[in-house]
């Protein structure tokens, strides 16, 4: 049952980190904003460049459960399994943003 929820839980993860980044490319090439987090990755950054910083972000909430199960902690890995689509979230909300321009 948790590799089930953890392969959902990636693919709300995947699937929000793909939408933001299509929309934050659109954006950016027609010009209606610049990216917010920009730390990283410049104020125009590379399609490849957004997918390694928020794999990159992604990847501790991905590793956690994961880790936990094999370790025997299955209170743990349940409870991290909300990481992963908390972060799938915040992508959706970040391609949102870029919907709106």
């Amino acid at each position: 049952m948790f590799y089930i929820l953890f392969a959902a839980a990636i693919a709300v993860a995947v699937s929000g980190n793909i939408y933001d980044v299509v929309l934050t490319e659109r954006g950016l090439k027609a010009k209606v904003g610049v990216e917010g987090w920009d730390e990283f990755v410049g104020a125009n950054p590379s399609t490849r460049a957004l997918y390694i910083r928020d794999a990159a972000f992604t990847a501790p909430f991905v590793v956690l459960p994961l880790v936990s199960y094999l370790l025997g902690n299955t209170p743990l890995a349940y409870g991290a399994l909300a990481g992963p689509v908390v972060a799938g979230i915040k992508h959706v909300m970040g391609g949102m943003k870029w919907a709106k321009l």
